[in-house]
């Protein structure tokens, strides 16, 4: 491999790397602003841990996506399965405990409006993160299949 793809490799892990930190820069803030108000009182210790993640570590690895998810899924336990994609399997689903039977979708509370709008930021960090840290699993996989560790 020589020099030139080499810094190409590495500018391509920065490019993806930068709309992570600036995304990230902000996400502490998103989360107790229009995410933590929402929340049950377990919920919100949960979203907290998230925001005292993101306030002291700055590493980009595996744990950020994880806090991530974290969020999204004590978001996702709020909204009703439609606000976040999910729908009913089929006509009998109510019959199966599921409150929302195939086909009907209710009008979202102002609060589960404010909280579906929240998920996308998060989920755009989310994506931005996994992008960056598969790439450089990739460049690692690489390095190593030609022996150049």
């Amino acid at each position: 491999m020589s020099v030139q793809s080499a810094r190409n490799l590495l500018e391509q892990q920065v490019a993806l790397v930068r709309p992570v930190i600036e995304l990230r820069a902000d996400m502490s803030q998103h989360l107790a602003r229009q995410v933590l108000p929402y929340l049950d009182p377990a919920a919100q210790e949960v979203v907290r841990e998230v925001i005292e993640y993101l306030d002291e570590e700055t590493d980009i690895d595996d744990d950020l996506p994880y806090f991530l998810d974290v969020a999204l899924g004590e978001i996702r336990k709020v909204l009703p399965p439609e606000a976040h994609g999910k729908e009913a399997t089929g006509p009998d689903s109510g019959a199966l405990g599921n409150n929302h039977s195939f086909g009907a979708c209710r009008q979202l509370t102002p609060e589960e409006e404010v909280l579906q709008a929240a998920m996308q930021p998060i989920g755009v960090l989310y994506r931005a993160t996994r992008r960056a840290l598969d790439h450089a699993d990739a460049i690692r996989q690489s390095f190593r299949l030609l022996g150049m560790e």
